[in-house]
C-alpha cells in the first residue's frame, strides 16, 4: 500500500559519518534550536549550496535519537526524517517523502502499524495509498505520541514542479491541532521557501559559524591526513587561505585541502596557496584538466552515466557500461 518508499537509514549513517567532531555545536546550542527541540513548533534552517546543511541535519537527527533513547521512559516520542536528493529520482517526490514518514512513525507507534492496517482495510483494496490517505494516516499517528519530530532536508532537491506542493504540505502539518509536532525543514533560501516560510522561526547559516567549523575541519585534517601531516608547521597559513577562499563552503574547503595535498614540498606551499581557486567550478576544472588524455573519454562517459542515470549506479554497473563502445559498428 505504501509501495516501499526508500529507506533513509543508509543516507543518515553515511552523512553523519562525514561529520567532523567538534563542528556544528553552535547550532545545537542556538536558543532557537533549543526552543524548537523542547517545545512544539516549526523551524527553518537555510543556507547556500555546499555549506554542509545535510551534515548539520544528520547531527540534529543523531541528537534527537540519542535523546529519544535517553528519555524513553519519560517521554513518548517519535522521530521521522527524509533527505530529498537530486541524484536519485525516488528521493525527489513529496508523496514518496510522505510515505516514508508514515512508515517510520507507524513502526514507532504504541499500536505498531494498527492505524496503517485499519486505513488499508478501509480503502477497499486500493492498491496504492492516495495522497489524502497518507495525510489521514499521518494525522492519526501524530496524535498517538507525546512529541513527534519530523525533519526534512534539502527541500530544494525535491522536484521543482513539486516545490509548491511541498510548501502546502508543510503548511498543512502546521495547521493541525491536538498534536505536539516539532517540524524542522532545511533548504537553500529560494524565493518559494522564503515566501512560504515567512512566519516560521528560522536560522540562517552565518559565515562566521561556518568558518569556525571549517577551521576545526582543517586543523583535524592537517593532523590526521598522511599527505598533510608534514605541513603542520604551516597550519595558520593554510587555515587562513582555506577560510578566505572557501567562503564558508565545506565542499570547497575539502577540495582545496585535496589540492594542497598534491603539492607536498613546503618550499612550494606559498605558491600553491596563492594559486588556489576560490570557487567550486574552478577547482573541479583543475581536477578535470589533470586527467591523462588516454583516460579522458572514459571519464567523460562515466560522468554521463552517473549524471543521467535514473538511479545511482554501482561500480560494477559502471564498469560494464564503460566496456561497451556504443560508437562501434561491431555488434555483440
Amino acid at each position: 500500500w505504501l509501495r516501499f518508499p526508500p529507506d533513509m537509514t543508509e543516507k543518515q549513517n553515511n552523512t553523519q559519518n562525514l561529520h567532523q567532531k567538534g563542528t556544528g555545536n553552535w547550532l545545537l546550542d542556538d536558543d532557537r534550536f533549543v526552543e524548537w527541540q523542547n517545545y512544539a513548533g516549526s523551524l527553518w534552517i537555510h543556507g547556500p549550496s555546499g555549506a554542509g546543511k545535510s551534515v548539520l541535519c544528520s547531527i540534529i537527527i543523531g541528537k534527537l535519537r540519542d535523546d529519544q533513547w535517553r528519555f524513553k521512559h519519560e517521554k513518548r516520542t517519535a522521530i521521522a526524517f527524509f533527505y530529498f536528493d537530486f541524484k536519485e529520482e525516488k528521493r525527489q517526490s513529496v508523496e514518496i517523502a510522505l510515505r516514508r514518514i508514515v512508515l517510520q512513525l507507524s513502526a514507532q507507534s504504541p499500536h505498531f502499524y494498527q492505524t496503517l492496517n485499519e486505513r488499508y482495510r478501509a480503502s477497499n483494496g486500493q492498491f496504492i495509498a492516495s495522497y489524502d490517505n497518507l495525510l489521514q494516516v499521518l494525522e492519526e499517528l501524530l496524535k498517538a505520541f507525546g512529541h513527534t519530530y519530523i525533519v526534512l532536508d534539502a527541500l530544494d532537491e525535491c522536484r521543482e514542479n513539486d516545490h509548491q506542493r511541498l510548501v502546502n504540505l508543510i503548511s498543512t502539518l502546521q495547521s493541525w491541532s491536538g498534536i505536539s509536532l516539532h517540524l524542522l525543514v532545511i533548504s537553500q533560501p529560494r524565493s518559494i521557501f522564503t515566501e512560504g516560510f515567512g512566519d516560521m522561526t528560522h536560522i540562517a547559516l552565518q559565515l562566521d559559524n561556518m568558518k569556525k567549523d571549517i577551521e576545526v575541519f582543517v586543523i583535524t585534517q592537517l593532523r590526521e591526513r598522511p599527505k598533510l601531516k608534514h605541513l603542520a608547521g604551516y597550519t595558520r597559513d593554510i587555515i587562513d587561505t582555506v577560510l578566505d577562499k572557501s567562503n564558508g563552503m565545506f565542499r570547497l574547503a575539502a577540495c582545496l585541502l585535496d589540492e594542497i595535498s598534491r603539492h607536498p614540498l613546503p618550499g612550494k606551499l606559498k605558491e600553491t596557496l596563492t594559486n588556489l581557486p576560490s570557487d567550486l567550478h574552478a577547482i573541479y576544472d583543475r581536477f578535470f584538466q589533470r586527467i591523462p588524455t588516454d583516460y579522458l573519454a572514459y571519464v567523460e562517459n562515466a560522468l554521463h552515466y552517473i549524471i543521467f542515470s535514473a538511479r545511482p549506479v554501482t561500480l560494477c554497473e559502471l564498469d560494464d557500461a564503460l566496456a561497451v563502445n556504443i560508437s562501434s559498428s561491431e555488434q555483440y
